[in-house]
């Protein structure tokens, strides 16, 4: 019976699908293990680009490793399908031994920290190896499962029917299963970056994935048992008569020596389609935010491409056909979508500014991550899905000898991911620049088919020649050159911006570096940094006050420190600050080097870092640092980005406190900034929980309700009088020092500096920590998941929401304590001034009372505090009251007229009337008296004797402007 007319084994169907149903699990599996491990290593070695990059390709390189030697062992096993079923166990096994393994390399690299970190690219080199260790075994079984599985159902002795159309079938099966195994990828990350994850965190999401790796090894256990044995498997008659004669390749597919050939196709293939994965990342990072939700979007939208792409190859390649067509079609649609979607870029920018206000929903926010990301990735990727198979069907391997085809084709196409990685990281986006880098990847894919044909043969396909040719030429036309204002102004962040509100901003300084973009613009006389969009710094008022405060208030708390370290350079505005204290030697470690090239823009304000010969600047991971170095520090200041954006976290974490405690020297103290803005009260109660479970001693440092710092230590914070003296003496001999203390905090007093930004007592801020809920962890990462649902709820955004419960947490008695602690007199008269006027906004009418009877202590005579006590703690002796009053009166009509005004304002209108009654007694000339009994007179409903006294206030003052408006206010009320 001829092999075309052999019907199909009955359970041939069942078992494909239940083999792509173990596949899609196994791909699911495979991703959850790539985002946990990523996790792990960015905790032990920090999200510096070489760090990374060396993770990534120790990855890769595994992948490939596994596949090369799986499809050399799929066709010689007996069973590739129970081989298949062990691979799977085996990585499940090793994945369980994976967390300490990391943990084990990050305290061998620690210990080499020291000779490494002076060459990072020795240090990167290193990371690679070690990284292979950890990786490269369940890496390399994760490579092998394809090729098993390709020559479990391709090779017609082991599953029935597969030897008719064996070309056909070979490709079909590939897109088929590398499909399932893709869309399983992308099923992983859906569910492991939006729940899983969130609510399990890295150990139990990882035991988990364990567990259904396993189910997946017993269940192809299970099926390889049942495989049907089939008669033709032993009839060598049949074998001879199935086998297709020998025939030279290059005849039926056009190519010249694929055996060559077909790998460099496979590299390149691989090589661009991991640089454009690269580079949206960061495109989208510029669309999205670089939150850890916008990066799961990007990934999903990418997977489903490719597992699309993989799907729909099968119906591409036909028996008898050149291929060169159909694989040119694939390279110049992927080309064109790809730059239909760098086209759109700018646009997409505008687009998520102008439906910023619906991503406040979760659901909304997923959806509208996705589409964003779709426009720019899916086409492009579902090309890329089609040429991996569209390449195992080049190979064209002879019977037997599909494993090792699709296992050499994964192989060399992963060796091509690994450089892409590498390339992308070290060399394309530093030298290129993001439009650069995409550019080069769009030249890869379009040079690929004709670097597998041999150049005799290019005439043959005149059509796809000139196309190619033509597109190539247009490429460096087409290729859209963006302003930066119109994709880095954070439109995701701020709002969408017409075209002129970007342009007012004058571009001063932009460079596309391996971590992020920076950008520098100014408007008027405010300049800001933007990082990704995000304004990082700038010389705003209120961003001065941030950036100095923290070294401020370290400094002047620590006065006897001589070194410290400072994460994040950002406008160098910090460590300029550190370094204007005595005999101090200031290190900086920043992840993005361009940040310390756009600080030229800054020396107008941030004292020029660069030309101390005590300061060091370091280009690495903030943790990474921490972790590895073995410098002690006496101060530690911590201004990164927001904890929302994706490895910011890791610096609020139980283990990163730890590893800060190991390198504060003896009295040693932690300052480290968290907003309020954009934050849940949840979210800033477990910052503020985790450091102090770490520390003994925590205070909180309030620079306004946007910006606060937590200031840890293992010994008591607040300095004695002697640390005070010695503080005061550095402001007083420092004048760079003293003229921003007093430009932005008002005062150059070290005593009023913490009076007046030191809200809390340690008791205080405990009590608001202690609430249910849990720590910040390095395995919970509960910070990275929780705070990005928050960036874009506009009641959270100036911050109000937390600021609030930190004033309803302050105390009278507190001011009181501190106030003694600090020895304070009557220089801190102002101090106390301004705290009054913060919580009388605040409404904690009851701190305010406090306040003014400490600052009375001070100032008995002081008119407007005796206003203040009238009216927050006036006596209740009436006679007591009533000669307090015409006291004030006699001492100060204006302070008698703002009590009056400030009862009114809380409807106390008899008190009001009472004031102004004795100040009319007093000043019967005043139109301002008699305006304000006119205010008073209504507010008691006796309307016509306050029209009365509004005529007695224009008959003394015919223009007084309050009296008119006032008279025109009656009038309208009258007529409602």
């Amino acid at each position: 019976m001829p092999r075309s007319q052999q019907p199909a084994h009955p359970r041939a169907p069942a078992r494909t699908g239940t083999a792509s149903l173990l596949f899609v699990l196994s791909g699911a599996t495979a991703l959850t293990y790539e985002v946990l491990w990523f996790r792990r290593f960015a905790h032990a070695w920090g999200n510096s680009s070489l760090a990374m990059a060396a993770v990534v390709s120790a990855f890769l390189l595994g992948l490939g490793l596994g596949a090369h030697l799986g499809g050399r062992r799929a066709d010689r096993s007996p069973a590739p399908l129970k081989a298949y079923a062990m691979c799977e166990a085996a990585v499940a096994l090793l994945a369980l031994c994976v967390p300490a393994a990391i943990a084990a390399l990050s305290s061998l690299e620690s210990s080499l920290h020291p000779i490494l970190a002076p060459s990072p690219g020795l240090q990167a080199l290193v990371r690679l190896f070690l990284a292979c260790c950890v990786l490269a075994p369940p890496c390399a079984f994760m490579g092998a499962t394809l090729p098993l599985l390709i020559a479990e159902f391709t090779n017609r002795h082991r599953n029935p029917g597969a030897a008719h159309g064996r070309p056909t079938r070979l490709i079909k099966t590939t897109g088929w299963l590398y499909a399932t195994n893709t869309l399983g990828a992308a099923a992983g990350c859906y569910l492991a970056g939006f729940h899983i994850l969130p609510a399990l965190g890295l150990a139990t999401t990882g035991y988990l994935a364990v567990a259904v790796n396993l189910a997946v090894a017993l269940g192809a256990l299970a099926l390889a048992s049942s495989r049907p044995r089939l008669e033709s498997a032993a009839s060598p008659q049949l074998q001879d008569q199935a086998a297709p004669q020998p025939s030279d390749h290059s005849a039926q597919t056009g190519l010249d020596s694929p055996a060559r050939l077909l790998p460099l196709g496979a590299l390149l293939a691989g090589a661009a389609a991991l640089i454009l994965q690269l580079a949206w990342a960061r495109q989208l990072a510029l669309v999205l935010g670089s939150s850890t939700y916008a990066f799961s979007a990007v990934l999903l939208v990418v997977l489903i491409g490719i597992g699309l792409g993989g799907w729909a190859v099968r119906g591409l390649f036909r028996s008898g056909h050149s291929p060169t067509p159909t694989l040119v079609a694939i390279v110049i649609g992927t080309v064109l979508s790809a730059v239909i979607g760098q086209r759109l870029l700018p646009d997409l920018c505008g687009l998520l500014g102008g439906v910023r206000h619906l991503r406040n929903d979760p659901l909304v926010n997923g959806l509208v991550s996705v589409g964003a990301s779709a426009v720019l990735e899916l086409l492009p990727a579902l090309g890329a899905g089609l040429l991996f198979p569209a390449l195992v069907h080049l190979a064209r391997p002879r019977p037997g000898a599909e494993g090792r085809a699709v296992g050499r084709v994964y192989a060399w196409n992963t060796v091509g991911t690994t450089l892409g990685a590498a390339l992308t990281y070290i060399l394309l986006v530093p030298r290129l620049g993001l439009e650069g880098t995409v550019e080069a990847a769009l030249f890869l894919y379009l040079i690929l088919p004709w670097l597998l044909l041999s150049p005799a043969r290019w005439t043959a396909h005149p059509r796809s020649l000139a196309a190619t040719v033509l597109l190539l030429t247009a490429l460096p036309i087409i290729l859209p050159g963006h302003d930066p204002r119109d994709t880095n102004s954070g439109q995701f962040l701020y709002g969408f911006q017409p075209e002129e509100a970007r342009r007012s901003h004058e571009l001063l300084f932009f460079e596309e570096g391996p971590a992020c973009n920076v950008m520098v613009t100014r408007e008027g006389q405010e300049v800001s940094l933007r990082v990704n969009g995000k304004v990082d710094a700038s010389n705003f008022h209120s961003d001065m006050a941030t950036q100095l405060g923290i070294a401020f208030a370290a400094g002047l708390l620590r006065p006897q420190a001589r070194r410290a370290l400072v994460i994040g350079y950002g406008s160098g505005v910090s460590p300029g600050a550190a370094l204007l204290f005595p005999r101090t030697e200031v290190t900086c470690v920043e992840i993005e080097p361009a940040v310390y090239a756009a600080s030229e823009h800054f020396t107008f304000v941030n004292h020029d870092p660069f030309a101390s010969e005590s300061f060091t600047a370091l280009v690495d991971d903030g943790r990474g640092h921490i972790q590895g170095t073995d410098s002690d520090y006496d101060l530690i200041l911590t201004e990164p980005s927001n904890p929302w954006i994706v490895g910011v976290s890791n610096l609020y974490t139980t283990e990163f406190y730890a590893a800060v405690k190991e390198r504060l020297s003896r009295g040693g103290l932690l300052a480290q900034w968290i907003h309020t803005y954009s934050m849940g009260l949840d979210e800033y109660r477990m910052v503020v929980r985790t450091l102090t479970d770490a520390f003994p001693h925590v205070l909180l440092f309030r620079v306004s309700r946007s910006d606060t710092f937590l200031l840890a230590a293992d010994e008591p914070i607040l300095p004695g009088k002697r640390e005070l003296e010695s503080a005061q003496w550095i402001i007083d001999s420092t004048p760079e020092l003293a003229q921003d203390m007093q430009r932005y905090f008002s005062t150059r007093d070290v005593r009023s500096f913490f009076l007046r930004h030191l809200p809390l007592s340690p008791e205080a801020l405990r009590a608001l920590a202690t609430e249910d809920g849990p720590l910040h962890t390095d395995t919970n990462m509960h910070l990275e998941f929780s705070a990005p649902l928050h960036l874009f709820q506009a009641e959270r955004l100036a911050g109000e929401l937390v600021d609030g419960q930190l004033l309803a947490s302050a105390t009278g008695a507190w001011y009181r304590e501190l106030s003694a602690k600090l020895e304070c007199g009557p220089q801190q008269l102002e101090a106390l001034r301004a705290l009054r006027t913060l919580y009388l906004k605040a409404g904690r009418t009851d701190i305010a009372a406090a306040l003014v009877a400490s600052a009375l202590l001070l100032a008995p005579d002081d008119p407007q505090l005796r206003a203040d006590q009238l009216y927050l703690a006036p006596p209740t002796d009436p006679a007591v009251y009533a000669a307090s009053l015409a006291s004030l009166v006699a001492d100060s009509e204006l302070e008698a007229n703002r009590l009056a005004v400030v009862l009114g304002q809380v409807n106390e209108w008899e008190r009001a009337l009472a004031v102004l009654t004795a100040l009319e007694e007093r000043h019967p000339a005043s139109a301002t008296v008699w305006t304000n009994r006119a205010i008073a007179l209504h507010g008691l409903g006796r309307t016509q004797q306050a029209f009365g006294a509004l005529e007695r206030a224009l008959e003394l003052d015919p223009l007084n402007e309050s009296a008119i408006q006032t008279v025109a206010q009656l009038r309208a009320a009258l007529a409602r």
